[in-house]
């Protein structure tokens, strides 16, 4: 969690301390992520952030604060209406609960989810959230022979072992693109 996280921290009382974490990481996927943090004890008027992960996990767009007031919101859950994948089986039933059953989507497959849209109130806005939970699996070549020298490095004492091999790696690619 230490490597993979963006780990948030807030200049506060004159030193760095942690904020929070944003751990919902995962290859090449873009989403908008909020963090509240507390800003008692902040002085002045410039607010410090600082974040912190290992090196190319985390691609960053955009970071913003808003202070503005919290508004009235209406949380209408949708139940799924239809889902289809190629096969001969209902994948909604996979993903309708939290049950340890889960829906396997393997590369280059597609799965089609609709939900009924309720009608838009007067002076309201609409924003989807997704709610999913599961894990995904990194697809490497599982006939190539392992890679002693690399288990070892990641098995490094101390902080940052995985960020210090990545980056020897990344070098390394850098300097023979340079060649």
């Amino acid at each position: 969690a230490t490597e993979a996280s963006l780990a948030v921290s807030i200049w506060r009382d004159g030193a760095w301390q942690p904020a929070g974490q944003l751990w919902e990481v995962g290859p090449e996927l873009g989403k908008r992520q909020v963090l509240p943090i507390d800003l008692a004890g902040v002085t002045g008027a410039t607010v410090r952030v600082r974040l912190e992960s290992a090196p190319s996990f985390w691609l960053l767009d955009r970071v913003g604060a808003d202070y503005s007031d919290d508004l009235p919101v209406t949380l209408t859950p949708l139940p799924i209406a239809r889902m289809e994948m190629p096969g001969s089986f209902d994948p909604a039933g996979l993903v309708r609960a939290t049950d340890r059953e889960y829906l396997s989507i393997e590369p280059t497959q597609v799965a089609e989810l609709a939900v009924p849209v309720p009608p838009l109130r007067v002076g309201m806005a609409r924003t989807f959230l997704v709610r999913s939970s599961g894990w995904y699996r990194v697809h490497g070549d599982e006939t190539a022979p392992p890679e002693h020298e690399l288990l070892t490095q990641l098995q490094q004492p101390g902080p940052y072992a995985a960020s210090r091999t990545a980056v020897g790696l990344m070098n390394e690619a850098l300097a023979a693109v340079t060649r």
